[in-house]
């Protein structure tokens, strides 16, 4: 990917004597992606300055005593971003009152090097602006699937932008919103559409709040996870606390519901816990991160179960166990899990016991 600090034209505006400093300036610019623009008084220099936006003002020594035009030219450069630099012959000069001096009494490779250093350290200033604005630019798109803390993370991972990923314990909950076909029948598309925008978005707002991750929406549902990226000790009791406070959640909302929502909500929710595979899959021209493995099917098997067994959250017998007694629940019997050869434990959370 080419960046700004590569393709960005270096605009150097001079400010030259009867010494005609340009001479010795333009043949160290040739190769470099720069314009030399020449002016020879103070008060072209602030026009053009206006004009060219420049990335540096370089100001022969011979205009040193000219206290307020130089002043009003230096305020302007610092208004446009521009390093305001000396082009000194020796002698007594205020050079503290400049960015930076470039000495031109002293040969034609002190005058290139130090002109060099000049140009390297402003793409190195444009590449630090360049990679700040992809970073925020990633933060701001990391925010809409995953909470702060777990943004963060992502950031500082090597694998975060590669195709690449990692096997690790997880947990993952399957949401889904009850007779939403019939819901939408009954509400013009654009209705329907904005309904489900606000209700989601308070959903998310319980799944980020319990450090989880929104992998998918599903139309009518969401997918996420506990653990993903970012793996933690509390990953499968954060999973439970979010699906108890969707549930709280939920009653709060039919209390207040639209007049057009003309029966209450009803969602169902499945939570399994395991290994999984956690990273970007795809190719180099489109990566999605995704979460795949067992846990992932069984999480989506049980929030379909959710009807058959008439209970709003489900969980698996591994994120029972792990959860111990900081949970109260009821063992549901069922006739097996699709797609499941061996006997899955199956119970419904009914209640989170404060310690």
């Amino acid at each position: 990917m080419t960046t700004e600090a590569e393709t960005h034209k270096t605009v150097i505006l001079l400010v030259e004597s009867d010494k005609h400093e340009s001479d010795l300036i333009r043949p160290l610019l040739e190769g470099a992606n720069a314009e030399l623009v020449i002016v020879r008084d103070l008060i072209a220099a602030l026009q053009k300055a206006n004009e060219t936006k420049p990335d540096f003002v370089f100001v022969s020594g011979e205009f040193a005593d000219k206290t307020e035009s130089i002043d009003e030219l230096k305020k302007a450069s610092h208004m446009f971003g521009a390093s305001f630099v000396l082009l000194s012959g020796g002698g007594s000069v205020d050079t503290a009152f400049y960015d930076d001096v470039v000495r031109t009494d002293q040969g034609n490779s002190e005058i290139a090097h130090r002109l060099n250093g000049l140009l390297e350290l402003k793409r190195a200033k444009l590449e630090l602006e360049w990679m700040k604005q992809r970073l925020k630019n990633d933060r701001r798109l990391l925010t809409k699937y995953f909470s702060e803390d777990i943004v963060e993370g992502i950031l500082q991972d090597e694998h975060a932008n590669s195709l690449s990923g990692r096997h690790q314990e997880a947990t993952i909950m399957f949401f889904d919103v009850r007779r939403s076909t019939t819901i939408a029948e009954n509400l013009e598309p654009l209705v329907f559409a904005e309904f489900l925008s606000e209700f989601f978005t308070d959903i998310m707002d319980l799944v980020y709040g319990n450090h989880g991750s929104v992998n998918k929406l599903l139309g009518d549902g969401i997918m996420s996870t506990f653990g993903c990226p970012v793996p933690s000790e509390h990953d499968v009791l954060n999973a439970a606390k979010c699906a108890l406070q969707i549930r709280n959640h939920l009653e709060m909302f039919n209390d207040v519901r639209p007049d057009y929502i003309v029966e209450p909500i009803k969602v169902g929710m499945g939570i399994a816990t395991g290994k999984v595979f956690a990273g970007n899959i795809g190719s180099v021209r489109r990566m999605e991160y995704t979460v795949l493995g067992d846990p992932v099917n069984l999480a989506s098997r049980l929030e379909s179960m959710t009807k058959d067994a008439k209970v709003d959250i489900l969980i698996d017998g591994n994120t029972r166990h792990r959860l111990g007694n900081l949970i109260k629940c009821r063992k549901v019997e069922h006739s097996g899990v699709r797609g499941k050869l061996q006997e899955i434990e199956i119970f419904s959370l009914d209640e989170l016991i404060v310690r």
